[in-house]
């Protein structure tokens, strides 16, 4: 009797086991499933490869550009690409266009008149292209150099031409009304009141360290030569994460991430030499507060490297 309940118990704690080990087993394949899901919808980042495209591995660079039909910053970016797919072919750099659906592959490919093998449906999401309009300037491996999201203002449109046809530079003073400074006054002496959001401009925080200070570089767009003597004068900031830095740099930069900015910026940067933050590797938005932010703690010749587009843009939908 006793060996009989002794093998009973045995072969309840065998099912138990068993069925721990299934479900652990289940629940860490989810998890694991979850995690590649998430990085298959992440934006593709400088250095890395876009995902899931069928793109020739080509001996030289080459140009992405992401647009979809509904996007109207994709349409009002026609312009540029009229100027620069032939720009960029001249110089050996051909154009795909990647489109998330049939109807926005044959209205640009009539519009900018490409070879059908050139404009490809895809995924965007998948691909890693999470907004459009985007440019994605390309190596032979297909990773990602450069990047410019959102539809490119008029006034950067030649400095981007120039930064992919001949790898010019195009540098700049921060733009105090790039930053938007939100705030709220407490009307808590009202009763039911809810506070007031206001937002402002970042000049009269930013106009102080800029005021009255002569450029001793040259602005606009410049020549590589010119850039690296420039850069022997300057101090040169690059502000991605540590772990991209070094997949798409200028010799000579430095590291400080953005969020280390503001305490590191105070303890090793010299308020009196040209800095030059290097846009090319984040979006401009991050630049852009990368210059308030060291505007704030008293560098007054500060300049940007290749700030890139800050335009409109829209969201890309990702097929489930």
């Amino acid at each position: 009797m006793r060996s009989s309940f002794r093998r009973i118990a045995l072969e309840i704690f065998v099912t138990l086991a068993g069925g721990t080990f299934i479900f652990a087993a289940v629940e860490g394949s989810t998890l694991l499933f979850e995690k590649i899901k998430a990085k298959q919808t992440e934006s593709v980042s400088v250095g890395e490869a876009v995902r899931d495209l069928k793109l020739p591995l080509e001996p030289a660079d080459k140009l992405l550009v992401a647009v979809s039909a509904s996007c109207p910053y994709s349409k009002k970016s026609l312009s540029l690409y009229e100027r620069l797919i032939p720009a960029s072919a001249q110089v050996g750099i051909p154009t795909y266009l990647v489109v998330p659906d049939d109807t926005s592959k044959s209205f640009y490919q009539e519009s900018l008149n490409l070879p059908a093998a050139r404009v490809i449906k895809a995924d965007l999401g998948r691909a890693g292209i999470t907004h459009t309009p985007t440019l994605l300037l390309l190596d032979s491996n297909n990773r990602v150099k450069r990047q410019w999201v959102g539809q490119i203002p008029d006034s950067l449109e030649d400095a981007t031409i120039a930064r992919i046809t001949s790898s010019a530079h195009f540098i700049s003073r921060p733009d105090p009304k790039a930053i938007q400074i939100v705030s709220f006054s407490d009307n808590s002496a009202q009763p039911g009141a809810e506070p007031t959001r206001k937002i402002s401009h970042a000049d009269n925080l930013m106009s102080k360290a800029s005021e009255n200070v002569p450029s001793p570089i040259p602005t606009g767009i410049i020549t590589d030569s010119s850039l690296r003597n420039v850069m022997s004068e300057a101090i040169v900031i690059n502000i991605a994460p540590r772990e991209q830095f070094g997949l798409a740099k200028n010799k000579g930069e430095i590291n400080i991430p953005e969020d280390e900015l503001a305490v590191r910026g105070v303890y090793e940067l010299d308020p009196a030499r040209v800095t030059l933050i290097d846009c090319g590797v984040t979006d401009a938005t991050k630049c852009d507060m990368a210059g308030f932010v060291l505007s704030n703690i008293g560098i007054k010749q500060l300049y940007l490297l290749d700030r890139g587009a800050n335009g409109l843009f829209c969201k890309a939908t990702t097929t489930r």
